[in-house]
């Protein structure tokens, strides 16, 4: 028998190409890989507070995707809801190294991944429900519709059943269509 999970979350994990030294990506030679994505870093963070974690996704049949359940079974992270998609594949990304405070530079590679096809279709509600709290942010109800359904499916049917739910908004206006939609879409869901 499985132990219950304190928590869960949803979204995109990326593999992160991090810069090793200053200068535009382009001219950069050499990059640190990790591990990225805004709600994997919630879950790490409580994994590694001890809470007992599950995380639900998609991933590619890639590198990157083994390297992201890689980096789950490293820190302790439930990836029974993390599905394998054969047909898209996991997102990137690179990141500049600045060593002037500035903010770095990001540029992604993410459009049509096996994350952003997650759907109401993922929920199973017998993992789901069977955490305490479920945690939200803004990103993966921004990387499509059908995910931002999930997102919805997630809230309503843990809110149902009495559990506690927290919510960062973590604004990302890129991934929206507008700002109207981004402001809408998560008053909403908040």
């Amino acid at each position: 028998m499985t132990e219950a999970l304190d928590v869960i979350t949803y979204g995109e994990a990326m593999a992160m190409f991090v810069a090793t030294e200053p200068g535009p990506l382009a001219q950069v030679a050499h990059y640190t890989k990790r591990a990225a994505g805004a709600e994997l870093n919630v879950a790490t963070g409580l994994a590694r507070l001890g809470f007992k974690v599950g995380w639900m996704s998609r991933v590619g049949a890639d590198s990157f995707g083994q390297f992201v359940r890689d980096v789950l079974a490293h820190e302790g992270i439930d990836a029974r809801c993390v599905s394998t998609d054969t047909r898209f594949p996991t997102g990137f990304q690179l990141k500049s190294r600045n060593d002037d405070g500035s903010d770095p530079a990001v540029e992604y590679f993410r459009r049509g991944s096996a994350a952003s096809k997650l759907s109401a279709r993922d929920y199973q509600a017998g993992y789901v429900l069977g955490a305490r709290h479920l945690h939200l942010s803004g990103v993966a109800p921004a990387i499509s519709s059908s995910s931002r359904e999930l997102a919805f499916k997630l809230a309503h049917e843990m809110r149902a059943a009495g559990r506690t739910i927290s919510f960062d908004p973590n604004l990302r206006p890129t991934l929206w269509g507008s700002q109207a939609e981004m402001v809408g879409t998560l008053n909403e869901l908040a």
